[in-house]
């Protein structure tokens, strides 16, 4: 089944429970504490397109809404005593969620100006817990959500956050810019500054010259092709809006579910500038309907589909269980791309160009797609010997595919999409110096047959970027651990230490499962791999270290999570192993040799030969 987005701050039960063709569900949840027990009387708030609607938990801590629209939704749960909690995702069929709510934390900012003065009157406008739940709390305030502003000394106090969580936080102020607070651990006390700004001033009207109120009108930058979003606004009942930015180049687009989006507008603010006029004229929607079936007909749903025209996109949908999906698009000409679900591909062409001229709805043929083929291979020595225990990975994917060879030498690569260019892929045996390196075609039925070849293992301190300084660290007994919990340890043992694993080669990783970047989770593949294909080998020791800013239930989780089966530790307080590995960056591995001296610590993709390199010393 697929539904919503799983988060930290909750256990996300996603239930399809009657198919459906409008693009219209039921949702519905429950409330509960962390040892599972319902929460009676929590206020729930469901957000889409900035219009909340919020109920309350009856006495089984069950809530529920009606005729949800299918799109993205988030939805936040609160009541005295608990910590915020909430669940992000994709609504595509009638669900059910639960909603975990933990002990509270609190978040102290102190808002200051330029000159460092204290800033009074500023307001709580967004939070974001753990990089997905978003809460727009100037939406929900108005149903019951506390309205939270800095005090005369400029004090910012956000209580009722979940523990262990990472949270964001975005303040406006009508005299300042946006000031954003990147995720952190909370609790937190810090300052946070607020820009000088020049105010963005305009209206958003229909082309008959009517005011349109409640549109979103948004600001952003774009740096390194990647857009970002420096203020949102909602205008007023006659279609005005007040926007602050700092001196900059911007785009300006508005949205409003009854119109369709025009083109962004370009404008500059300047130092000198009082202020910036920028109006927008939504013009009238063109809804372009169709639906998302494999071969034999039946419907494919989490497909994404996207508007463009010009190298902009105007809108964006997803299929929902039916395969059913609806745009709101401009008259002109434009191009659908289709995205599809891990693992599924189009059966033709994934874009389609066609133009809109009068018509109010455009029906589309369905969208056909089928499953992606697996490539079958075959991994031989130069002697044409079958071998297992080989490491198969890609070497210019994000994420990378990993897969290793059965005994007899074979292997399956299962791709989540379609590539248009051959894939480059390096096999290496697990025990011995061989490797080799080869190209799949995805759209080929060949099955690709590799050889692999002696090779001089690459032993120099490589560059890694955004890599730890361990060089102080080379050649000297490596740290002992300290962790406070354990999970996944051997029968009969309680702990773990460096001392104990004397005659072995370690590989240790200092890690965090809150890491959304993805380097973590690539790491963690890598390493389940290898330690999967060295499990019987008695002399080398793959161990984990979490940072230790979660309890230990939570790190269990993220093991769990992660897929790890190997020795995972929670670092003792206050990040006694990180402080003594002088880890800010994760994730972190070292190899330490049978001896406990540190090797390696710039691994890059080289895990593997470095690992041999040690057992044979």
């Amino acid at each position: 089944m697929r539904g919503l987005l799983e988060t930290r701050c909750l256990t996300l039960l996603i239930a399809a429970i009657l198919g459906a063709n409008a693009l219209a569900y039921d949702l519905s949840g429950i409330v509960v504490a962390p040892d599972e027990q319902p929460i009676a009387g929590a206020r729930v708030w469901l957000s889409q397109d900035r219009i909340p609607r919020v109920t309350t938990s009856d006495e089984n801590g069950a809530f529920a809404f009606a005729e949800v629209a299918a799109g993205t939704i988030d939805i936040v749960a609160l009541v005295d005593g608990y910590g915020l909690g909430g669940v992000h995702g994709q609504l595509i069929d009638n669900a059910n969620v639960a909603i975990e709510l933990t002990r509270p934390e609190t978040i102290r900012l102190r808002m200051i100006d330029a000159g460092y003065e204290p800033v009074s009157g500023a307001r709580l406008r967004r939070l974001a817990l753990n990089g997905e739940v978003q809460v727009v709390v100037e939406d929900l305030v108005a149903l019951g959500f506390p309205s939270i502003r800095s005090d005369d000394d400029g004090f910012l106090t956000i209580p009722s956050l979940p523990m262990d969580a990472y949270v964001s936080v975005t303040v406006s102020h009508r005299d300042y810019a946006d000031a954003s607070l990147p995720a952190l651990p909370v609790p937190m006390e810090l300052d946070l500054p607020m820009p000088d700004a020049i105010p963005l001033r305009g209206r958003v009207t229909n082309e008959a010259g009517e005011g349109v109120a409640r549109a979103r009108l948004s600001v952003f930058r774009t740096i390194d092709e990647q857009e970002y979003e420096v203020a949102e606004v909602l205008t007023d009942s006659e279609g005005f809006y007040q926007a602050n930015a700092q001196p900059h180049h911007y785009s300006v687009a508005a949205r409003h579910p009854d119109y369709a989006m025009p083109k962004p507008m370009p404008v500059t603010l300047s130092r000198d500038d009082a202020e910036a006029i920028v109006n927008l004229v939504l013009p009238k929607a063109h809804r372009i309907i169709g639906a998302t079936l494999d071969t034999n007909g039946d419907a494919v749903p989490m497909v994404k589909l996207s508007y463009a025209a010009d190298n902009i996109i105007y809108d964006e949908a997803v299929s929902d269980v039916a395969g059913a999906f609806e745009l709101t698009v401009a008259s002109g000409w434009g191009v659908l791309k289709v995205t599809p679900p891990p693992r599924m591909m189009t059966v033709n062409y994934p874009r389609i160009g066609f133009q809109v001229i009068d018509e109010p709805e455009v029906r589309l043929d369905p969208i056909e797609l089928q499953p992606l083929p697996e490539i079958h291979g075959q991994v031989a020595a130069a002697a044409g010997v079958a071998l297992d225990r080989v490491l198969i990975t890609s070497l210019d994917l994000d994420p990378p595919v990993l897969t290793t060879t059965d005994k007899d030498g074979r292997f399956v690569i299962e791709l989540d999409e379609m590539y248009e260019e051959p894939i480059a892929f390096r096999a290496e045996h697990a025990l011995r110096f061989l490797r080799g390196e080869f190209t799949v075609d995805p759209r080929s039925e060949k099955t690709p047959e590799v050889q692999l070849a002696p090779f001089q293992p690459d032993l120099e301190q490589s560059e890694e970027p955004d890599s730890n300084d361990l060089d102080h660290m080379l050649g000297k007994p490596a740290p002992e651990i300290a962790c406070d919990a354990w999970f996944n340890l051997p029968t009969g043992e309680t702990e773990l230490s460096l001392a104990a694993l004397r005659g072995k080669v370690v590989v240790l990783t200092l890690w965090g499962g809150f890491d959304t970047l993805g380097r973590t989770r690539h790491r963690i593949d890598h390493l389940n791999a290898l330690h999967a294909l060295l499990a019987d080998s008695d002399d080398v020791v793959f161990l984990g270290v979490h940072d230790a800013s979660v309890e230990p239930p939570e790190v269990a989780r993220y093991a769990a999570e992660f897929g790890i089966d190997f020795p995972i530790g929670c670092d003792a307080d206050p990040f006694l192993t990180f402080d003594r590995y002088n880890t800010n960056i994760i994730p972190q591995t070292v190899l330490i040799d049978k001896e406990g001296v540190l090797r390696y610590y710039k691994v890059n993709d080289r895990i593997p030969e470095l690992i041999k390199d040690l057992r044979r010393r």
